[in-house]
């Protein structure tokens, strides 16, 4: 009898060692798989949010195409693109009833609407504080306001400037010279006087470098040794991406 109570108690024994080794193997494979889940949904995050950058800087591109061809045709009725210069012979010509700003680029791009641009929607731009715009001009204060213009101006140029000048930029962070690596896969949006688009990276500091120098540097030679007048877009608070 000793010797069955004793086999017994080994069995016993193997059986709980059996149960517990069980246990262990069934916990860590469940950990592994929800692990694996896990990075699944993740990678196919990353994946989509890529993918969603690279389709908003395309759209962007195609924007500042048409902002170039608006800029363009500006130009050649008042000899120069829109300044706080332009904007009483803007309201002369087009009889534009409300008062045209230069506080910003949303204020400055009104002057193009005045002109003859018809939409809003070529001054979007999927980056942080904008929303899609609602084309509604009026009452005053209503086109373009904070949120719906994307793109930020360099003023005081013209189509004699340097043809290498920077004329619209994005996503650049209002108030700043950096720009947000989010919007367009760490990629800023560059349109030039002559009407070239490049899209440089952005470094980890939020500048963009050209030749060793920031873009804004007045030291640039397409400055002419002259600090760039910068617009801000008008970015709405409420709007976070």
């Amino acid at each position: 009898y000793q010797m069955a109570g004793m086999m017994n108690a080994a069995d016993n024994n193997e059986s709980v060692a059996r149960k517990r080794g069980c246990w262990r193997l069934s916990w860590r494979a469940a950990l592994y798989f929800w692990f694996a889940i896990a990075l699944i949904f993740w990678g196919g995050y990353l994946f989509l949010r890529h993918q969603r950058a690279t389709v908003n800087r395309v759209e962007a591109i195609n924007f500042a195409r048409q902002i170039s061809e608006e800029l363009v045709a500006f130009d050649e009725d008042y000899g120069s693109f829109p300044s706080s210069a332009t904007s009483e012979a803007v309201k002369l010509k087009t009889a534009w009833p409300w008062q045209l700003g230069d506080g910003s680029s949303n204020q400055l791009f009104c002057q193009l609407i005045a002109n003859g641009c018809k939409s809003e929607r070529v001054f979007f731009a999927a980056i942080n504080g904008t929303h899609k715009v609602d084309d509604v001009w009026k009452p005053e204060g209503t086109a373009l306001k904070p949120g719906e213009c994307g793109f930020s101006y360099i003023a005081g140029l013209s189509s004699k400037s340097s043809p290498q000048a920077p004329l619209v930029v994005t996503p650049l962070i209002p108030g700043i010279t950096r720009f947000d690596p989010r919007p367009f896969n760490g990629r800023a949006l560059i349109l030039r006087v002559d009407k070239s688009i490049s899209c440089p990276k952005i470094g980890r500091s939020g500048k963009v470098m050209i030749q060793g120098k920031d873009l804004f540097d007045p030291a640039q030679p397409f400055w002419e040794g002259k600090a760039p007048a910068i617009k801000w877009h008008g970015a709405n608070p409420n709007f976070v991406r």
